[in-house]
């Protein structure tokens, strides 16, 4: 388990790296607050900010992705 929490930058550059796009039916919440202009980017200066409106699926996904796991209820 990561001691600091997934960051809007760390987020935005797993979606660069994989491109992954969300489900149609899912995009109507994916990554609220975010703008598409040939890419999901976050507002300016919000960089360090926790990434939120995601799924878990995608959670697990990006945790795939970095060869890491979603944590276990019993590990909180």
């Amino acid at each position: 388990m990561d001691i600091n929490l997934v960051t809007r930058k760390n987020y935005s550059d797993y979606l660069e790296e994989s491109g992954y796009q969300a489900k149609e039916n899912d995009s109507v919440n994916f990554l609220k607050g975010w703008t598409w202009n040939d890419g999901y980017k976050y507002p300016e200066g919000t960089e360090d900010v926790p990434v939120t409106s995601i799924t878990v699926q995608e959670a697990q996904e990006y945790c795939n992705h970095q060869g890491k796991r979603l944590p276990h209820s019993y590990e909180w």
